[in-house]
Parts: C-alpha cells; sequence; structure tokens
C-alpha cells in the first residue's frame, strides 16, 4: 500500500527494492541483496532477480513479485459499482451496499482486505476453541498414488506432529465424547448391552469398570481419557471379535422382522378372506332365512284361506295340497275290488277325486274281469245260484228257526240227500 501511494510510477521492482530496504537483514528474508554465508550462497543460485524467498517452518518459499503492484492497484471504483447494483440480476444487485456506495474514501486495495480478513480471522480463532485439521501432501506434483517419504517426513518434522504424540502419550492418550465411546464399546460390557437407559457418562462409567483397571482411564464432564494406547487396541480387538455375533444378531433380528411382516400380511390377508367368507355366508343364510319365512308366511295364509276361492295368497298352498294328496293316493290305492277304503280328499279335490275313484274302481273290475278263466265264471255262476238259493233260505229261516244262525256257517249245498 505504501508503494502505491507514492508519487510518480511505481514499478514491482520498486516495490523489491523496498523490501530489501526493511526486511533484508532478517534471517528469514532472503533476496539478491541480502547478506547471507558462504554455505548459504548456493541458495541463491536457485533464486530469480525479481524474487524473493521467505523461509516458513513448513519450508522455504519463493515470491515473484511480478505483477503485485498493479494487482494491489486492481480497484473497483464508485461508479462501477453503481452499474453493478443497477443490474437486473439479483446477485449482483445486492453485492455492495448503500454505505458503501455513497462513502467518499478511496476504495481499499487488495493488499488492506487481506489484512483486513486476517485481522478478523484472529479475532474470531481468539474468542473459540478450534480444532486443526493437519493436512499432508503426498507429494509435490498433485498427482494421485505416489508417495514421496522425503516430502512428507518434512512436513510432518515441521507441523509438530511427533512433539504433539509425545505430549499426548505423556498424558493421556486417547480421548473421546461419552456417546461415541459408548456406542462403539457397549457390546464389550453384559450392562451395557443391547441398550443402555442410563445417562451416557454412567454407561462409559459401567463399561470401562469392566474393561480397564481404575488407574488406566479417567472421566472428564464430556470425555473418557485413556492413559495408553494399548487400551484402545485391546477394546478395538475385541470389537472387531465382537462384530461377527453382533452381525449375526442383527442378521437374525432382520429376518425375524421380515418373516414376522410376512406373517402378518399372511394373517390380515386370511383374516380378510374369512371375514368375507363368513359375510357372504351370512348374507346366503339371511337371504335362505327370508325365503323360508316368506314361505311359512304365505303356506300359512293360504292354509287359513284353504277354503276360499283362489287367489295370489292361497294358490301355491292349495298346489301343495294337491300335490301331497295324490302323492298320498298313490300310495294307498285298493288292492282289491272288494277294497271299498279311499283316502279323503281336500276341500279343493273332493269331485276330483270322485271321479279319480270312480276311474280306478272301473279300472280294477276291468282288470279283474280280464283275469276271469270260464272254468272260474262257470264256477261264479254256480256259486250265484246256490247263493241265491241260501238267500231264499236265509229269507224262509231267519229269526224263525233256533238252530239257523249256527248252521250259517256251514256251507251251502243244494241237495243234502
Amino acid at each position: 500500500d505504501e508503494q502505491c501511494l507514492r508519487p510518480g510510477t511505481v514499478t514491482d521492482v520498486d516495490f523489491l527494492d523496498a523490501l530489501k530496504d526493511k526486511h533484508g537483514s532478517h534471517k528469514y528474508f532472503i533476496s539478491h541483496s541480502s547478506k547471507i554465508s558462504k554455505t548459504n550462497s548456493k541458495l541463491l543460485k536457485t533464486l530469480k532477480q525479481q524474487n524473493f524467498r521467505i523461509k516458513h517452518y513448513a519450508g522455504d518459499v519463493d515470491y515473484d513479485v511480478k505483477g503485485f503492484v498493479d494487482k494491489n492497484n486492481d480497484l473497483l471504483y464508485r461508479n462501477l459499482k453503481e452499474t453493478i447494483m443497477e443490474s437486473p440480476n439479483p446477485i449482483l444487485k445486492n453485492a455492495f451496499s448503500e454505505s458503501e456506495i455513497n462513502s467518499l474514501k478511496r476504495p481499499a486495495t487488495a493488499g488492506t482486505h487481506f489484512k483486513n480478513s486476517v485481522e478478523q480471522l484472529l479475532q474470531i480463532l481468539s474468542s473459540k476453541h478450534p480444532s486443526y485439521v493437519r493436512c499432508i501432501k503426498p507429494n509435490n506434483d498433485k498427482r494421485p498414488n505416489k508417495f514421496n517419504t522425503q516430502v512428507v517426513s518434512h512436513q510432518v518434522k515441521y507441523l509438530a506432529l511427533l512433539e504433539n504424540l509425545r505430549v499426548r502419550r505423556a498424558g493421556f492418550a486417547y480421548r473421546r465424547q461419552f456417546e461415541f465411546f459408548l456406542m462403539r464399546y457397549k457390546c464389550l460390557c453384559p450392562q451395557t448391552w443391547p441398550v443402555w437407559k442410563g445417562e451416557d457418562k454412567d454407561g462409559v462409567e459401567v463399561l470401562c469398570k469392566f474393561l480397564y483397571p481404575s488407574e488406566e482411564y479417567r472421566l472428564g464432564k464430556t470425555k473418557v481419557f485413556l492413559r495408553h494406547p494399548k487400551m484402545l487396541f485391546d477394546a478395538e480387538d475385541k470389537f472387531q471379535v465382537k462384530k461377527h455375533y453382533i452381525a449375526t444378531v442383527i442378521q437374525s433380528n432382520y429376518r425375524m422382522h421380515v418373516q414376522r411382516k410376512n406373517y402378518l400380511k399372511i394373517v390380515t390377508a386370511v383374516t380378510r378372506i374369512a371375514n368375507n367368507w363368513r359375510r357372504l355366508a351370512a348374507i346366503r343364510l339371511r337371504e335362505k332365512r327370508k325365503r323360508a319365512t316368506l314361505s311359512i308366511r304365505k303356506f300359512i295364509k293360504g292354509f287359513i284361506t284353504r277354503h276360499q276361492p283362489i287367489s295370489d295368497d292361497n294358490k301355491q298352498f292349495i298346489q301343495y295340497v294337491r300335490i301331497s294328496f295324490l302323492e298320498m293316493l298313490a300310495k294307498n290305492l285298493p288292492k282289491t275290488v272288494l277294497d271299498k277304503s279311499w283316502p279323503v280328499a281336500p276341500t279343493s279335490l273332493i269331485e276330483a277325486s270322485e271321479q279319480l275313484k270312480t276311474m280306478y274302481m272301473q279300472h280294477m273290475v276291468i282288470k279283474y274281469v280280464k283275469t276271469i278263466t270260464p272254468q272260474r265264471k262257470d264256477q261264479v255262476m254256480e256259486k250265484n245260484s246256490e247263493l241265491s238259493l241260501k238267500l231264499k233260505a236265509s229269507d224262509l229261516f231267519k229269526g224263525k228257526k233256533l238252530s239257523y244262525p249256527e248252521s250259517v256257517a256251514h256251507p251251502f249245498v243244494s241237495n243234502r240227500l
């Protein structure tokens, strides 16, 4: 910024000369005008005239001053900001605030922006408890699957990772949140497996008492501390062995869940089918009972009105009575001509019954006559003559002769001499 504010034309070489004047004697600043020892004189052979080198804790870094001044003076003036804010694009329109547009100060340079950003970052870091992630490059060529041992060793050395490990191992080598530690290793203790229902800290305390001696661990407010890495490795080995059992339990429970789900689906289907079938059977039974009730009602109503003229109420009953009488008559017809018995006919079939009786008796007589032979006819005629004589004898002796009733049982003989 100082070089940019100088009057006249300022070049990158002027900027490099200013750096040499102010920092040329610093042990971490190297340029061609720096006074270095003969042992380090070889460093200048790899340094260009327009470059300067700074020795960082992770290694030496070369900086080229070409374009430093121009890039630092690359300002965005107020008229350009106003033009951007008039853009229809909402992102560009909200890129700058009105207070920044109305400010009459000279726009800040790139160096000023960088300085302000670093100050803000330091303020944020000083108000927090940051955790750093140390990234190690496997090589300087930005190529995958290439591991340069020298480059990695150099980074490990200057990142102070070995010193950090020594400090950690001198105290408690392992520290982890209660929730994570309990969730990962609770399967190693019967009291915490499969579900711990209390606080995470209490569960970790029960687990550590089961796994380690009391002097080998400590419990903080939110973390558990293990003294030796071997303790963690032993727990991890036990966990790896236990995983097979856990996988079997998970597998069996999942299979049980799947089978139970299928079983419940089958039970639901069977229940639904049974309900529909019972419903259908109940509907059929209801219809059957309804038809039976209507039939019984109609039968009773027909019985009540059976002597009335045929109508819709008694038509079916009279028809049933007729059919029943005819079926009964067919089974109880007289067997001989002399059998004069005949079933009593209902009111609606009296006339038809008499006609049937007459027709049937004629049929029986004709049938009987057809079975009589000439010899039988002679016998019948002879018997008829004897019978006529017997009737005449009955007229003569009945009521006049005391022994006549006893002689009736004896066959009549026309000539007793």
